[in-house]
């Protein structure tokens, strides 16, 4: 693999890990690949029609955590809720070295170091994504 590829490799194997690994992230676009570090824009699981009030495995999460967080805008500001999302990245961190041992890179990944929760979804609508992708 070049080492131009290996961000790109870092960037879809940390998203895919922490919309599986952090039951209360919805959606996530990681940026950064071939730098120090990653860092990502992320959404929360809401309520359908309710886009500010937290899903129940967001809220599972948030009390998990200790955070009394059930919107969006409390999580933001939580700082409980914060620092379970940088534990999660950190477990994320380690499975990504871990795979990467197992499968012989010898660059070691980047890791997802920063990160913004954003108060609306991803839509078209919303702004956040283009209608042609």
């Amino acid at each position: 693999m070049a080492s131009a590829d290996v961000g790109t490799v870092d960037e879809t194997r940390m998203e895919v890990l922490v919309v599986s690994e952090i039951e209360a992230v919805q959606e996530v676009v990681v940026c950064g690949g071939g730098r120090q570090y990653l860092a990502c824009l992320l959404t929360l699981k809401c309520v359908p029609g309710d886009a500010g009030a937290l899903a129940e495995p967001a809220l599972r999460f948030a009390r998990a955590s200790g955070s009394q967080a059930t919107t969006v805008e409390e999580a933001r500001r939580c700082q409980f809720f914060r620092s379970a999302l940088l534990k999660g990245f950190a477990n994320c961190n380690k499975l990504v070295y871990e795979s990467s041992k197992r499968t012989g890179l010898e660059e070691k990944p980047s890791q997802l170091r920063r990160y913004a929760i954003l108060s609306e979804q991803f839509s078209v609508e919303g702004g956040r994504l283009h209608p042609d992708g």
